[in-house]
């Protein structure tokens, strides 16, 4: 629904990366998370990303109605 990147870092080739999520908000349907992204130095992103809660048969059936 929604997403939000600061890009705070570059990343060398061969260094790991992991992201951290938290949900920071619920209301109705939408989830609201904070992500943060980070290598083996520290910081490299973060950002917000919202979701719907959805009826997977409601959106395939919308989904293929375009064929």
């Amino acid at each position: 629904t929604y997403l939000q990147i600061n890009h705070l870092s570059a990343t060398p080739v061969g260094l790991d990366i992991w992201a951290e999520a938290e949900v920071t908000a619920v209301d109705g349907s939408v989830i609201t998370f904070q992500v943060t992204a980070f290598d083996e130095a520290g910081k490299i992103g973060e950002g917000i990303h919202k979701r719907a809660v959805i009826s997977s048969k409601r959106f395939l059936d919308k989904t293929y109605s375009k064929l």
